[in-house]
């Protein structure tokens, strides 16, 4: 068996699928597997894809589908997955080499199901913009029963090393065929998983594309969000730890359907009906998300955004926005 399944989804990346996979073939320690999975590309991403793969017969392993989306793809890579644990790696990203084995060493000593760690993030030159921790919780153990609020970190799929057996239950799947399916993914994965560990180093590097589809501030698939925060909730209500982790949850919605969502849609609308829906559903869904007690912790800039979109002052958040007294998510 190999230690670790390496999956990467594929769309339209011909430029860069053959720098991902350079880095990771480089890698310290050797017993991995590569599976790509090419979701529907209209360039040559799935011809380069294998190349490597004749390149590396028994290494890497090239697949093609009908377009799905990353989360189709990822998924389709899980029941490829012959490896003991899983990394997920976007084709525009790079790795250190030491990211499989001290992961997977990490995992192993400690008999986790989880690691989380960080990452570098860096523009398209390649240049270092900052580092994003995998985890801001002080501890280096840790679980969601016990520490709640790791369901606030961001939400990637590709900073966590996972026990490929989390997989064998059926719900363990990204949603398909929609924006924020890291975040639905996130949240029920680190839910199912028992031990997690916590590695403080930087072993990725995740690169930030101006053509990411995230930043189509205007597009209706901001709605998305909801979507996306329904299929949580219902995940927690299965388990019936919905009220459990209440507060939590109302934490996830005030950042990620607020402050990120609706702030993109103001930035790009003063007058936006989508930014007006999204507040009416976490009216909706926590009417008491004003006195939660993460609106503590946030910036005051955040706090700002929150209040003007609470009061509906959408304008003025949009004036803001224009004149750089706030950043966008």
């Amino acid at each position: 068996m190999k230690a670790v399944s390496i999956i990467i989804p594929t769309y339209n990346v011909e430029g860069y699928i053959g720098i991902c996979l350079d880095s990771i073939l480089k890698q310290t320690m050797q017993n991995f597997e590569i599976i790509i999975i090419d979701d529907g590309s209209k360039d040559k991403s799935h011809e380069v894809a294998l190349e490597y793969q004749k390149k590396y017969p028994g290494k890497i392993r090239a697949y093609k589908q009908e377009n799905t989306g990353q989360g189709g793809a990822r998924n389709k890579g899980i029941t490829l997955a012959e490896g003991e644990y899983i990394l997920f790696v976007d084709s525009d990203d790079t790795v250190e080499l030491t990211l499989v084995e001290k992961t997977y060493q990490l995992a192993k000593k400690t008999d986790a199901d989880m690691v989380l760690f960080d990452a570098y993030v860096t523009d398209e030159s390649g240049k270092v913009l900052t580092v994003m921790k995998g985890c801001n919780i002080d501890a280096k153990e840790i679980s969601v029963e016990k520490h709640p609020k790791v369901l606030l970190e961001y939400p990637c799929p590709w900073n966590k090393l996972y026990r490929r057996s989390i997989f064998d239950n059926p719900d363990m799947r990204f949603p398909t065929g929609m924006w924020y399916e890291d975040l639905v993914g996130a949240c029920i994965f680190l839910s199912n998983a028992g031990k997690i560990e916590v590695l403080a180093e930087p072993l990725y590097y995740y690169m930030q594309r101006s053509t990411s589809v995230m930043h189509s501030r205007a597009n209706e698939k901001n709605l998305e969000i909801i979507k996306a925060m329904e299929l949580i909730i219902a995940y927690f209500k299965k388990k019936g730890v919905y009220e459990q982790y209440y507060s939590v949850l109302e934490s996830l919605g005030i950042y990620h359907v607020l402050i990120a969502a609706a702030g993109r849609c103001v930035r790009a609308d003063k007058n936006s009906k989508m930014a007006k829906q999204m507040v009416e559903y976490m009216d909706k869904r926590f009417p008491q998300w004003p006195k939660n007690e993460y609106m503590q912790t946030i910036s005051k800039a955040n706090k700002l955004k929150l209040w003007l979109l609470q009061k509906g002052w959408l304008e003025i958040l949009h004036l803001l926005y224009k004149v750089g007294k706030t950043q966008p998510i």
